[in-house]
């Protein structure tokens, strides 16, 4: 007798509630809603951030990976005392777990929460956020740093400099400063930008 779809349904044993976990790169896992600071791996984080794609993946192939990494350059060339380079590397971590929300829906989403709380995404990703830092012995600020902002908007810049579908839109960004003028995105592959992260990470913690 063939399979019918009703006996999928009906063999289906999934839990009623969904709790947030979600699989990760080293086997650990991952509570998005309720996330705790011993599942948090760097090398999960870089596969993530190595595996999103910047403008929903619709122009250039920009890593998440990549745009950290070129936020922390930003910082070292333009603040190098502010000691912000690796916050400017881990200032995306949440992505690597969620998505990549684009910014013109991303502040309406709520999440509802298994206790039945409402919050914001980017509560969320503060969340998730807060727990990467203290794993990673990071700032309690690292991902709000003034440096790390500017320099997350500089990193648009030039990414936007150089996507051509992208280049003439008005977006009413800030002139790129004569210290990055011709400055540009390298569109690593994932493995590439995975790679790279890593290598950024073990540079500027001295971990590995």
């Amino acid at each position: 007798m063939a399979i019918k779809p009703s006996d999928i349904y009906r063999s289906s044993r999934r839990p009623a509630r969904w709790e947030g976990w979600v699989p990760t790169n080293t086997g650990n896992g991952f509570f998005m809603l309720s996330p705790k600071v011993e599942e948090v791996r760097i090398e999960d984080i870089a596969q993530g951030l190595s595996r999103k794609f910047r403008y929903g993946g619709q122009v250039g192939d920009i890593t998440v990976a990549e745009h950290s990494i070129l936020v922390t350059k930003i910082v070292e060339k333009l603040w190098p005392t502010s000691g912000r380079m690796l916050d400017g590397l881990l200032h995306d971590a949440a992505v690597a777990y969620t998505h990549d929300i684009q910014t013109p829906v991303r502040r309406f989403i709520k999440v509802s929460m298994p206790n039945g709380e409402c919050v914001e995404w980017v509560e969320l990703e503060k969340k998730i956020n807060t727990v990467v830092g203290k794993a990673l012995k990071l700032s309690p600020d690292f991902f709000s740093a003034p440096e790390v902002k500017a320099a997350d908007i500089l990193a648009l810049c030039l990414e936007k400099a150089a996507c051509p579908a992208i280049r003439d839109r008005n977006w009413g960004l800030p002139a790129i400063p004569d210290e990055i003028k011709g400055w540009t995105v390298q569109f690593y592959a994932p493995e590439a930008a995975k790679s790279a992260f890593l290598s950024r990470y073990v540079e500027l913690s001295g971990r590995g």
